[in-house]
């Protein structure tokens, strides 16, 4: 990653906008769960925001400031149905809910605004993946880039620190 961010500052003078799109999923009970498979999961769910939030902070700060949006998932939320054998994926994501907050109230001196969407069901090959057959996804991909968009967006400042649960 660092020659990407190395190859980035070097093509542009600075960045406005942050979206933390990745996850990675895998189903399986706790009791039963790779210890390596989880490791991966929160790699990719926390950790990975967390390096490209601390890499693209330095271009952010020489502008105007930024917006950083990380999409997490409603299943990561506090006071939702839960389903067994999405524990892993459930903590990963509450620990992104967790970045977002404390980026938000660190990173709002330099006037750059951190907030999430954690969609329901989203119509993605993931979904699809992991729910059972028949299961209907709640949501279209562009119903979540919406909210998304207004995050990044001016128009959502001076928001920081929100969770948009999308339903």
């Amino acid at each position: 990653m660092d020659i990407l961010f190395e190859k980035i500052s070097k093509q542009f003078k600075h960045v406005d906008i942050l979206i933390n799109n990745a996850a990675r999923f895998r189903a399986g009970l706790m009791k039963e769960y790779d210890p390596d498979e989880f490791r991966l999961m929160l790699e990719t769910n926390v950790t990975a925001p967390f390096y490209l939030a601390r890499k693209t902070v330095p271009m952010m700060n020489n502008t105007n400031g930024g917006a950083i949006v990380n999409v997490s998932s409603f299943s990561g939320c506090f006071g939702v149905e839960k389903f067994p054998g999405f524990g892993a994926y459930n903590i990963s994501k509450y620990g992104l809910w967790g970045l977002t907050e404390i980026l938000a109230l660190e990173f709002s001196e330099l006037n750059i605004r951190v907030n999430q969407v954690s969609p329901s069901g989203v119509d993605t090959a993931m979904f699809r993946k992991a729910v059972p057959p028949g299961v209907k996804p709640d949501l279209s991909p562009e119903q979540v880039a919406e909210k998304i968009l207004y995050l990044a967006s001016d128009d959502s400042s001076p928001q920081t620190g929100a969770n948009i649960m999308i339903q």
